[in-house]
């Protein structure tokens, strides 16, 4: 019976000693397209490598960041940093005609343009997709003086939609709904997210995330 706790205590010891002395997995690598830097504090970061790109048109420098922990010898556990979520503004005022409920979207410049539908009193009313919306009140709003209107983003590219508005809505001071939106770029729909994702050591030289292989560059850092 003591000779099996002692087998199995330095079989333990062993397996720890191993996992600890694989430790030369940290550096950068490299797979034509993007880099993965694997960092000792526990920070991974992933760049497009754009040095491969004779002609790069609007390239994101990264594309992901976050956190690793290692699960055994041969794996990572990364887990990115969410992405920013935009910030949009609205204004309520009271302009133009009181027969009618206004809608102008603001853009930036540079800016990614979505998709806005508008609902009032749960019934989808219209989609905006320029500038601009005028909806005639005495068609779509009910006898009450508070209306209930929610303004939303379409999802776009496996991004989530955003509620701009939701609330009751006094119609007869407020018929003019000025929103701006945040810049919003190529960079924001390129950023990947890694959730518990395993990234693989195959080698002192080589590493795999989903199925990609990447190699270690002679590169300190």
């Amino acid at each position: 019976m003591l000779k099996t706790k002692l087998l199995m205590i330095l079989l333990l010891c062993l397996s720890c000693q191993k996992l600890s002395k694989n430790n030369n997995f940290y550096g950068i690598y490299s797979n034509n397209y993007q880099k993965i830097f694997i960092h000792e504090n526990g920070v991974f970061t992933i760049v497009s490598d754009d040095s491969y790109v004779p002609h790069p048109i609007e390239i994101c420098d990264t594309i992901s960041i976050g956190t690793w922990e290692q699960k055994d010898s041969k794996q990572l556990l990364i887990n990115s940093k969410k992405r920013t979520t935009p910030t949009f503004f609205l204004n309520k005022e009271f302009e133009q005609s009181s027969d009618s409920l206004y809608f102008v979207i603001k853009y930036p410049l540079q800016s990614f343009r979505f998709k806005v539908e508008i609902l009032i009193n749960k019934e989808r009313i219209v989609t905006v997709s320029k500038d601009y919306a005028a909806i005639p009140k005495k068609r779509y709003l009910n006898s009450n003086i508070k209306n209930l209107i929610e303004i939303y983003t379409i999802p776009y590219s496996g991004t989530e939609s955003h509620i701009i508005l939701s609330d009751s809505i006094n119609t007869e001071l407020n018929n003019y709904f000025l929103i701006t939106m945040p810049i919003i770029d190529a960079c924001h729909f390129d950023y990947m997210d890694y959730i518990n994702d395993t990234l693989s050591i195959i080698n002192n030289r080589r590493i795999m995330l989903k199925e990609k292989i990447y190699t270690k560059l002679p590169i300190k850092f």
